[in-house]
């Protein structure tokens, strides 16, 4: 994160003061998070009370190499995109409402030592109807916790809603369109 700053040097060529840059540092920050955020990997659907679920994900975010502050890392220039691989486990719940999830994670921004633990709930509003023309509608919360960086300290919540209809093919396979919309909050901290 030093590398985000500029260095005032005197007549001799001595540094007298270093101006962080805050404006590069909360860019930095954005794209930074929606690359460790969570991600809306799942349809609408939970899992129902009884059911458990273990996933490895990898995804692959694209960025903007040309912006000035990714001087920030130690390799000469940046990668048009950034990949993390996730472990995941995710379990259903009997509370007063049915249709509720919980899982966890960690995910690992490949190329660094960054890690993420991330943590969400998910609750289907609108689920099971599978043979009417009717979507499941869902909204999950999560956060993602930076981990292994001394230099940034980060805090990724989000807020998402998903739609998606089960469709099922030969009583055997399934097919499951899903949309959704995001909300990230990200609190950076240097």
């Amino acid at each position: 994160i030093s590398r985000l700053s500029t260095r005032i040097m005197n007549g001799n060529g001595e540094l007298t003061n270093v101006v962080g840059q805050n404006l590069e540092f909360r860019a930095l920050a954005s794209q930074l998070g929606v690359v460790l955020a969570p991600h809306m990997l799942t349809p609408a659907d939970t899992i129902g009370f009884g059911g458990f679920q273990f996933s490895i994900d990898y995804a692959t975010t694209t960025i903007d190499p040309s912006a000035e502050y990714w001087r920030a890392l130690e390799r000469a220039t940046a990668p048009g995109y950034m990949s993390t691989i996730g472990f995941f486990a995710r379990k259903g719940m009997w509370f007063p409402i049915p249709s509720f999830e919980v899982g966890v994670g960690a995910v690992h921004l490949l190329d660094s030592s960054t890690w993420t633990g991330q943590l969400y709930a998910k609750v289907g509003l609108h689920e099971g109807y599978h043979q009417l023309p009717l979507p499941s509608l869902a909204v999950r919360g999560s956060v993602s916790r930076m981990m292994e960086q001394r230099d940034l300290d980060m805090t990724i919540a989000s807020l998402d809603v998903t739609i998606s209809k089960h469709i099922g093919i030969g009583g055997t396979w399934r097919f499951d369109p899903y949309a959704g919309w995001n909300l990230l909050m990200i609190v950076p901290r240097s």
